[in-house]
C-alpha cells in the first residue's frame, strides 16, 4: 500500500470516522473500498473510483494518476447517467435496457445532459473502444463527424458501434481493430433488401475496464 492510499484512509478517517460508516454515505460495500486501497487505487476502476472521490471532495481523475487533490466549493466529481447495459462492437445485438446509473465528470454531464452509457463487447473497435470499457454516447439522430464512432442500430432492433460514414445513397459502418477479419458494411438504400440503419448517438467519452492495459 503506498502513502496515497494511506492518505485516503486518513482522509475517511477524519471526515467519516470509519470506512464501514463511509461506505454507508456513498452506498458503496465496505469490501469494495477496502479492496480498492489494499490493491492500489490507481488499478481500480473509473466507476468504482468516482463515488469514493466524490465522498471525500478529491479530484477523480488526478487520484487515478496517483494524487490527492481536495476539489474547490464550486466543483463538482461526477454526475451520474443511465447505464444501458451491453452493445455489440462485433456481431450487432439487440440493445438491453437500462439497468443502473453510472457515474461521468460532472463537466461531461453538463455538456451532454441527454447522454447516456453502454458497455462495450467485442473487439471490432478496440483500437478506439476497448473491450469492456464504457462508452458515453450523446443521442443524436445525423452524422457530424463523419469516420467517429456512433451508436447505430441496424433494422428493427440491433444495436452496435462502429465508425460511421455517410454515402450518397447510404451508409459505411467501419470497424477499427487490431483484428483484419472484422470487415466495413455497406449498406445501399437504393437496395430494397438492405436493412436501414439508425443512428442513436455519437460516442463522445469512455471509461476503460479494470483489466485494459495499453499497448507500447
Amino acid at each position: 500500500m503506498s502513502a496515497m492510499e494511506d492518505e485516503i484512509r486518513e482522509l475517511i478517517k477524519d471526515s467519516f470516522g470509519s470506512i464501514p460508516k463511509f461506505a454507508k454515505v456513498i452506498k458503496m460495500s465496505p469490501q469494495t473500498i477496502y479492496s480498492v486501497l489494499n490493491n492500489k487505487i490507481t488499478r481500480a476502476s473509473m466507476k468504482t473510483v468516482m463515488p469514493i472521490a466524490a465522498g471525500l471532495r478529491i479530484d477523480p481523475f488526478l487520484l487515478m494518476e496517483g494524487k490527492v487533490e481536495k476539489l474547490s466549493d464550486g466543483e463538482r466529481g461526477y454526475v451520474d447517467v443511465p447505464l444501458y447495459g451491453s452493445i455489440s462492437a462485433g456481431e450487432a445485438t439487440e440493445p438491453i435496457v437500462a439497468e443502473e446509473m453510472f457515474p461521468i465528470p460532472a463537466e461531461l454531464g453538463d455538456a451532454y445532459p441527454s447522454s447516456f452509457v453502454l458497455k462495450v463487447s467485442g473487439e471490432s473497435m478496440n483500437r478506439t473502444l476497448p473491450n469492456g470499457c464504457y462508452a458515453l454516447v450523446h443521442p443524436c439522430d445525423a452524422i457530424d463527424a463523419p469516420g467517429h464512432p456512433y451508436a447505430v442500430c441496424i433494422g428493427a432492433s440491433e444495436a452496435t458501434i462502429k465508425c460511421v460514414k455517410p454515402l450518397e445513397n447510404g451508409i459505411e459502418l467501419t470497424p477499427d481493430s487490431t483484428d483484419p477479419t472484422f470487415k466495413a458494411q455497406v449498406f445501399d438504400y437504393s437496395d430494397e433488401e438492405s436493412e436501414p440503419v439508425t443512428i442513436v448517438g455519437k460516442v463522445v467519452w469512455f471509461c476503460p475496464p479494470l483489466s485494459w492495459q495499453q499497448e507500447d
